[in-house]
């Protein structure tokens, strides 16, 4: 099924290209690449768009990938997250909505774990099934 829709999805694409090529429709977007390293890894992003905006598009999203790894770092002791773990249980505290989400995202994530090893004949591999005892 999947590949049927792929093909299918390929098909209707290549069909508008040659369209527009058809209609003198010529792309001016080019390909650029940047990387710059956040959160301990090669973060690479490829755009296509004009050449004025590329820096511009991934400099706005190295940035936010920066917002990000300075809010929910382990690593940094003034990060939120940090911050949060320092404080004693019970402690109400106020929670940035990147946090927060990247948080809700984390207990959804476990709970179905959870509920996928509650079910052994679920966990195929020896690592997952020690995972779930």
């Amino acid at each position: 099924m999947r590949s049927l829709t792929s093909i299918y999805l390929f098909s209707h694409v290549a069909i508008l290209l040659i369209a527009g090529y058809c209609f003198g429709f010529s792309p001016a977007f080019a390909r650029f690449e940047f990387s710059e390293v956040h959160m301990g890894t090669q973060f690479k992003i490829i755009l296509y768009c004009e050449g004025s905006h590329a820096a511009t598009l991934a400099s706005l999203a190295f940035k936010r990938v920066a917002e990000i790894d300075a809010i929910t770092s382990d690593y940094r002791e003034t990060s939120e997250l940090m911050v949060l773990c320092k404080q004693p249980t019970g402690t109400k505290v106020t929670l940035s909505k990147d946090l927060f989400r990247v948080l809700a995202a984390s207990q959804n994530l476990a709970i179905r774990w959870r509920l996928r090893c509650n079910d052994r004949s679920s966990c195929k591999t020896v690592a997952a099934r020690a995972s779930c005892r």
